[in-house]
């Protein structure tokens, strides 16, 4: 499309007046742009982007909070998760048949989170665990490291012996297993007589 203006006599030679001073402008902005100072700022800018807000963070705190607790879970979960893949294997090829054989599925894997967690938190191969049976009974499960002279006994002193206590169940079995590596010693307590079916 052509446009076709009519100029007056004077106008014209204002219009070219002014695109030289706009002229003149640009040329100088351009030129600024070489100035050391100029390549600095623009530097600095352009290093401070990544710290500037986004429109698609969590701006309020209670999003931060959900945000920052929902990393926190997933690195946790990612970390317990290589724990207990290292652990299953160890285990599993580690502990003696019997174990297996006498020992509920359940218990198990309650034995090998606890492991897991002690080695995860690069911790002695040191808890206690408690299980309540449908029956009644009660469970001490003692994980010691090692398979030394004298670590049953150890552990037998640390049972709760309480007859005076309504709750008192007196001691009905003990289940001792070694690791085949001697890394630890599981040994289980039961308390309470066990149901019989008639």
């Amino acid at each position: 499309m052509i446009l076709r203006l009519s100029l007056q006599t004077g106008t014209s030679a204002r219009i070219n007046a002014s695109k030289k001073r706009f002229l003149i402008q640009q040329s100088r902005a351009f030129t600024s742009m070489d100035d050391p100072s100029f390549r600095t700022h623009s530097t600095a800018v352009a290093n401070n982007t990544s710290s500037e807000f986004r429109s698609w963070q969590a701006s309020q705190n209670i999003d931060i909070q959900r945000v920052t607790q929902t990393a926190m879970v997933h690195e946790l979960t990612q970390q317990v998760s290589r724990s207990i893949e290292k652990v299953v294997p160890w285990f599993l090829n580690t502990m003696p048949a019997p174990y297996f054989r006498q020992v509920p599925e359940s218990f198990r894997l309650d034995h090998i989170k606890a492991i897991s967690a002690i080695k995860d938190a690069s911790m002695d191969m040191h808890m206690n665990l408690k299980t309540h049976l449908p029956d009644g009974r009660q469970v001490l499960t003692f994980i010691r490291p090692g398979t030394m002279p004298g670590l049953l006994l150890n552990m037998i002193k640390e049972l709760p012996f309480n007859q005076r206590s309504e709750e008192y169940m007196p001691l009905s079995r003990i289940q001792i297993y070694s690791a085949e590596d001697d890394s630890m010693s599981l040994n289980l307590f039961v308390y309470g007589e066990e149901t019989k079916q008639e």
